[in-house]
């Protein structure tokens, strides 16, 4: 099984160019100068709902809970984020017992906008799971943890 993220409408997928290339520092940079030209400043991302479950139906999440089987063999990790005003970047940031162990960046299109991303999980990783909600920055959107046992 592969660990991927999924965003619900067609084109979102993330392409080398968009996540770590110009894309992030052009929205910094005009961010900075919006600041500088007294222009009003834009909406804040937030997470309005987050879950973990073991699948996505309808695009919601499917069985959440807060503790999962060993035998899981993968997470899903439902956000929606509300506030972009414009195209925007997150981060889901997976760490197992306080190591990063996976990061999909994801496409934000409009407000509110549905997104997850899945990771396979093996028997013998029991134990926390932690997603972190990032923006590109680094600003930290949100801190969700369940456990495998």
């Amino acid at each position: 099984m592969r660990d991927e993220a999924r965003s619900i409408r067609p084109g979102a997928r993330c392409t080398p160019f968009r996540c770590r290339g110009l894309r992030p520092a052009l929205g910094a940079l005009a961010a900075v100068l919006a600041v500088a030209w007294g222009a009003p400043a834009r909406a804040e991302l937030s997470v309005a709902r987050h879950a973990f479950a073991r699948g996505i139906e309808a695009k919601e999440p499917a069985g959440a809970a807060t503790s999962f089987p060993a035998d899981v063999g993968r997470l899903y990790f439902f956000t929606q984020v509300v506030g972009a005003e414009a195209p925007a970047e997150i981060l889901h940031v997976w760490l197992y017992d306080g190591q990063e162990v996976a990061i999909f960046p994801i496409e934000v299109k409009g407000t509110p906008w549905r997104t997850w991303s899945v990771r396979s999980v093996a028997p013998e990783q029991r134990g926390d799971w932690t997603v972190e909600v990032r923006e590109v920055g680094g600003r930290v959107l949100l801190s969700a943890t369940c456990r495998v046992e």
